[in-house]
């Protein structure tokens, strides 16, 4: 203030704090108290000497960030005309533009890595002062988060105290999502200078995170060796390593090795069962759970009657479709197979016999049956039938042996004996006894029928013993023993003496 008189004078200023400013003065002798934000005033009463000036400070702070691009303080007087333009002053702020971008959407599975690239940098003419550069957005519940911000390759920790011109902070965040959605990841930038444009202070990435499809895998199992003829059975297991359940009736092809028939199968549907060496088309009858579950198919076959080792192929689609032909050309984590040596039947040797040539009207006659295994492995799943024939009546099972071998006659209901296992190189034996209701001159016939083993070609499947039917009490007396020569012997003596001369029989 200048007074260009020659007497002293005083003049009363008022004084309003300017928009994007607050008061920040000490001691500049404003009315106190009065001058705090933007657009409060205060006033001052200031003496001036004759011909003399005097100098008054107003002391603000500017706000950050600065929201305008100048300030301008007006002050006015008691005074008229005392004030003209030099009583208002306009002060332009260094204009900087923060500018953000960032990367497209991008799409990612459940517990993948996912990486989003953004940036901030300034536009604008000048430095921006404190300049930032914020990313958020990453869920609560991702593992191995990061960010990671450099400035012309330099790491940084932002904010930074003055960005220049044309510089940019450039952020890499990385992190892994542990659950399925649409995630946005937001950068954010600012700096405490004016900038002209907040349109472009943030930008975004959208991350699509999916769980992925179901991923097939497949492995058999079976017995790692078997009789031929006998059953066996596969286990076909299909594993998801997906992050989405497979649903029910996933494909599984399973090629039989030349000669086996399937017969059954539990836990799907496999068709056709009954023929030998087919291809079989199998649906899993329940869906095959996501992150590691599995579901699996018994398949029960009868293996050929063959010396050797037989590989059965299987194979499944890993997205849950039409399965890859399966054999040797099959490979992968799709395709399996299981190798089961196979031994043949061993020769059994089935006979019956009563032990005599002929039996008494009348009488009662006991059978032995007896079941013998000649080869190296056990058999079992034995069945036989007593099957009587002409002039017998009253037949019945009376009595069953094993041996010292393991061998099991099983279990002999009415003329059937069941579930009967001979031990390689045993035997079981059986005691059938019946009444000869047939007459002299006829044949009593009783026949034993084995079912589930072979034969040998010299005693087949089926044994019978025939007798000639006699009268009087004559006793069956086996052919072939010492009693029977011995017997003969004393009849030939007895009937020699009696045709001697009574003389020489003296003698």
């Amino acid at each position: 203030m200048t007074n260009s008189g020659g007497t002293p004078g005083q003049v009363t200023l008022t004084e309003t704090v300017s928009a994007g400013t607050s008061y920040a003065g000490t001691a500049e002798g404003w009315s106190a108290g009065e001058c705090t934000t933007a657009g409060t005033s205060c006033t001052q009463t200031v003496q001036v000497a004759a011909a003399s000036s005097a100098v008054v400070g107003f002391t603000v702070l500017v706000d950050t960030p600065l929201a305008q691009a100048a300030i301008s303080n007006a002050i006015t007087s008691n005074l008229p005309g005392a004030c003209g333009a030099d009583c208002t002053v306009s002060t332009s702020a260094a204009s900087a533009n923060v500018v953000v971008a960032t990367q497209p959407p991008v799409t990612v599975a459940v517990g993948s890595p996912v990486t989003v690239v953004s940036g901030c940098t300034n536009q604008g003419p000048a430095a921006a002062r404190n300049a930032d550069c914020v990313v958020s957005g990453v869920p609560a519940d991702a593992t191995n988060v990061s960010t990671v911000c450099t400035v012309d390759g330099t790491p940084v920790t932002p904010p930074v105290a003055n960005l220049a011109s044309g510089a940019a902070i450039s952020c890499t965040t990385t992190f892994t999502p542990a659950s399925p959605g649409v995630v946005s990841i937001t950068t954010a930038g600012r700096s405490n200078s004016y900038d002209p444009d907040s349109s472009n202070n943030t930008a975004s990435t959208g991350v699509n995170v999916s769980l992925t499809p179901p991923a097939l895998a497949l492995s058999k199992t079976s017995a790692g060796s078997v009789v031929g003829g006998e059953s066996l059975s596969y286990t076909l297991t299909v594993t998801n390593s997906g992050q989405t359940d497979a649903a029910a009736g996933v494909l599984v092809y399973d090629q039989l090795p030349a000669g086996m028939v399937a017969t059954a199968a539990t836990g799907g549907v496999c068709t056709p069962l009954g023929s030998a060496g087919a291809l079989l088309s199998c649906a899993v009858g329940s869906p095959v759970p996501a992150n590691g579950g599995t579901a699996a198919i018994v398949l029960t076959a009868t293996a050929p009657d063959v010396e050797g080792n037989l590989t059965n192929y299987a194979s499944v689609d890993p997205a849950g479709g039409t399965p890859a032909v399966p054999g040797p050309g099959c490979a992968g984590a799709n395709c399996a197979s299981a190798t089961t040596a196979v031994s043949a039947q061993p020769g059994l040797v089935l006979r019956k016999t009563n032990n005599a040539s002929s039996v008494t009207a009348g009488s009662t006659v006991t059978y032995t049956v007896s079941i013998s295994n000649p080869g190296s492995v056990a058999v079992s799943g034995l069945r036989w039938s007593d099957t009587p024939g002409s002039g017998l009546s009253d037949v019945a099972v009376t009595g069953q042996t094993g041996d010292d071998k393991g061998s099991d006659p099983g279990a002999c209901t009415g003329l059937t004996c069941s579930a009967i296992s001979v031990a390689a190189g045993g035997q079981v034996s059986y005691t059938v006894r019946a009444k000869v209701n047939g007459a002299a001159g006829g044949t009593a016939a009783n026949s034993a029928v084995l079912e589930g083993g072979r034969c040998t070609v010299d005693a087949p499947c089926t044994a019978t013993d025939s007798d000639a039917i006699v009268s009087g009490e004559v006793i069956p007396v086996p052919l072939g023993s010492d009693a029977v020569l011995v017997l003969l012997a004393l009849l030939l003596l007895a009937g020699g003496w009696t045709q001697l001369p009574a003389r020489a029989r003296r003698r």
